[in-house]
């Protein structure tokens, strides 16, 4: 289990995008990595940001491997937006 402290989120790139015809686009063919899952919320990140959720966050942040996984932890303030909420 990881867990990170105070304001941070841990995230992990969305590695296969289907477009709506059902085209899968391999994560290499991005420029840069936007959709996030995220794996873990520190302490102080708002309720409105929880484990699971896919977001949208700006290249920002560090990167590192954890088990296996290549991960990224951000400051919860770089979450730009949260896709797939119902208002």
């Amino acid at each position: 289990m990881i867990r990170p402290l105070s304001n941070s989120v841990i995230l992990e790139p969305v590695t296969v995008e289907v477009s709506e015809g059902g085209i899968v686009f391999p994560q290499s063919w991005a420029v840069e990595e936007m959709e996030f899952r995220v794996v873990a919320c520190g302490t102080k990140v708002s309720f409105d940001i929880q484990p699971g959720m896919r977001v949208i966050c700006h290249n920002a942040g560090t990167q590192f491997e954890y088990q296996g996984r290549k991960l990224r932890v951000v400051d919860a303030k770089d979450v730009l937006m949260i896709l797939g909420v119902a208002a």
